[in-house]
């Protein structure tokens, strides 16, 4: 009986919540070349996969774990070379650059060619990126990267939202900085995602908001594991005072919009009519995970009806000409 997530499985992110990491093997500072012979071994690799190689790097620390799918895409949408991908992966993870793990029931002796592959940073790629990226990465540790399934799904689940993003909007996609951290007076929250599109169409309609020449975006991955409880405690402890107490203003200067990214439209109904009643924001809308796949361009954005009393309201589906090529 197979006891772990295979690789189309996890393309649709269907993972079994209780399944747990298990990796290609173990971290070890030890077995990692020092500094000098790491930074010599990504010298000597020459030009053309120093290039690729770094942008493969910079991705994973951004969004901390990436599929080889979504590796690939990262690389086309900067139009680089991704017939090296293969290859440097295999490099990567055999000389501790990179490390690789699945989702299994129990740890696994190796991973089954078709389980799903996941891939992070190891201790050479701290390496590399402090010399050729920032310094900040010298904090870098291995335990970064033992996470419970629930938070690796979402950091994919906002992955696969900004790819499909970066392929329409192009560089009018001015910032996209995943796992978002905010301060709420003495406490701190974090979203999946911040980010900016840039508004060529500014100032031709009537709104503040949507004269600003680049609309600001707080992207929040909801999944059907939050729903109710967690969300509402998130609704109600985070979200709600970061807009009615204006902690936004920290961080924007005009209010941002939410996007609620959901696994299916019943589960952006939920969130949706939670975060209205909680929080009373009406700045926002909700996709779902299958709209995201579908393309940008084509996928639905639901405004969410309110209706007074205990009655659940209603999604209204829409599409968001900023997020289309229309608007570049």
């Amino acid at each position: 009986m197979r006891n772990y997530v295979t690789e189309a499985e996890g393309r649709n992110l269907n993972i079994n919540y209780d399944y747990k990491q298990s990796w290609q093997r173990d971290f070890s500072f030890n077995k990692t070349r020092n500094e000098s012979l790491m930074i010599k071994f990504f010298r000597e690799s020459g030009e053309a996969k120093q290039t690729v190689g770094l942008n493969m790097l910079i991705f994973l620390s951004q969004f901390w774990f990436a599929t080889r799918d979504q590796i690939v895409q990262a690389l086309s949408v900067k139009g680089l070379d991704i017939a090296l991908v293969d290859e440097l992966l295999d490099e990567y993870v055999s000389n501790r650059v990179m490390n690789c793990f699945t989702f299994a029931q129990h740890e696994l002796a190796e991973l089954p060619a078709d389980a799903m592959h996941i891939y992070c940073m190891d201790h050479g790629a701290r390496h590399i990126l402090s010399h050729y990226y920032r310094e900040d990465f010298v904090y870098w540790q291995s335990t970064d990267n033992l996470r419970g399934t629930e938070q690796i799904v979402k950091c994919l689940s906002t992955c696969w939202f900004y790819l499909a993003l970066a392929k329409v909007k192009g560089e009018n996609l001015r910032v996209f900085e995943p796992l978002f951290d905010v301060s709420i007076g003495r406490r701190n929250a974090r979203f999946s995602a911040y980010f900016e599109i840039l508004n060529k169409k500014a100032g031709s309609e009537s709104s503040a908001w949507e004269k600003d020449p680049t609309r600001k975006f707080i992207l929040e991955s909801v999944r059907d594991y939050d729903l109710p409880t967690y969300w509402q405690k998130k609704c109600v402890e985070q979200i709600k005072p970061y807009l009615t107490q204006k902690y936004w203003q920290q961080n924007f200067s005009d209010e941002p919009m939410f996007i609620l990214l959901t696994q299916s439209r019943e589960s952006a109904l939920e969130a949706s009519d939670i975060f209205l009643r909680i929080t009373g924001f009406e700045n926002f809308r909700a996709t779902t995970d299958v709209d995201v796949a579908n393309g940008m361009s084509k996928a639905l954005l639901y405004k969410y009806s309110f209706v007074d009393g205990g009655t659940r309201g209603t999604l209204q589906p829409g599409r968001a000409a900023l997020f289309s090529r229309k608007n570049v």
